[in-house]
């Protein structure tokens, strides 16, 4: 069996090869009410070593962010627990619709237990309603792990978020 039936969620997060995913842009920026990082596709461990190559954060140290925009729908091919660790956040944006079970329920625990243990208050904004949040409603409630989740009104054709205010619209 491999790393996929198994389950090996390590394995799993560094197995994407695909070149148009890898070739993804990142942009990381500093605004007012902190720092903001857009993922695109990109693989976690090399979005770390490429902000730690840029200056932009330190090596092995924890990097506080206003806003990430999690990368590749919330697939679990592309992150880590310690990439949520290195890169807490105070809002997570998620652009998924459910194909391919984007957002995965191993990202979305993971952002919210590594929360948890930070005793922060992430909101986690998704941009269409996917049967993995309701997974993660039923084992992680926002009330006992203390996240706010917002889904977009499907009337709506775009998500606003004020980051001073950290309010979603």
């Amino acid at each position: 069996m491999d790393a996929f039936a198994l389950g090996n969620i390590q394995a799993m997060a560094n197995a994407d090869k695909s070149v148009p995913n890898l070739s993804s842009i990142v942009l990381f920026g500093t605004t007012p009410a902190g720092d903001i990082l857009l993922t695109g596709d990109a693989r976690g461990d090399h979005i770390l070593s490429g902000l730690e190559q840029s200056g932009a954060i330190a090596k092995d140290a924890p990097h506080r962010l206003r806003l990430l925009k999690v990368q590749h729908h919330g697939s679990d091919r592309n992150v880590t627990k310690n990439y949520f660790e290195r890169l807490p956040a105070d809002i997570c944006l998620l652009s998924a619709n459910g194909k391919h079970g984007n957002p995965d329920q191993e990202v979305l625990a993971m952002i919210v237990d590594v929360a948890k243990a930070d005793q922060r208050k992430p909101i986690i904004v998704v941009t269409n309603e996917a049967p993995s949040l309701g997974w993660l409603r039923q084992n992680r409630p926002p009330s006992q792990f203390d996240y706010s989740l917002i889904v977009r009104d499907p009337a709506r054709h775009a998500v606003v978020i004020d980051l001073v205010a950290g309010s979603v619209v």
